[in-house]
């Protein structure tokens, strides 16, 4: 009987120690924080790809946008510079919608209020934007702009 017990011992030891592990269980991230992770930092060499005039574009190619996300992967601050008068200096950034990650607001931003990323590698960003309003007073720069970047 006590062989019997000793050796339920063992058996009930042997599967908690080998059932059981000192390591994390990774932790599965959802695409919007996929994306976050490879939209954070900052990006540069803009280059206008289409606009609805070519001489409403002068700007653009000097724009430099960061988007920094917090600890827990989710949207913070957008920062851009050297195109005032398509984007505010600073605001916050957030996702359009609950899941998909396309599609990007920044809040209290004119005359641009929402970009959607068209591709997003780690070393490159395509985005799109619509203009709605006059840029510096030309009506001729509204409708929809294509512009690609390389991370800084």
């Amino acid at each position: 009987m006590k062989a019997l017990k000793m050796t339920l011992g063992f058996i009930i030891l042997s599967f908690c120690l080998f059932t059981t592990s000192c390591k994390k269980d990774d932790v599965s991230l959802t695409d919007q924080q996929e994306v976050a992770k490879l939209i954070n930092g900052t990006w540069g060499n803009a280059q206008v790809l289409s606009s609805p005039v070519a001489g409403a574009t002068g700007t653009l190619t000097n724009l430099v946008l960061t988007f920094d996300i917090s600890d827990d992967l989710q949207p913070s601050t957008f920062i851009a510079s050297g195109a005032p008068e398509y984007f505010p200096s600073e605001t916050t950034w957030s996702w359009v919608g609950a899941t998909e990650a396309v599609e990007i607001l920044l809040d209290g931003s004119l005359p641009v209020t929402a970009i959607t990323l068209d591709v997003l590698t780690a070393t490159n960003m395509t985005i799109g934007f619509s203009l709605n309003g006059p840029v510096g007073g030309r009506i001729n720069g509204i409708g929809e702009y294509t512009l690609s970047f390389t991370k800084q």
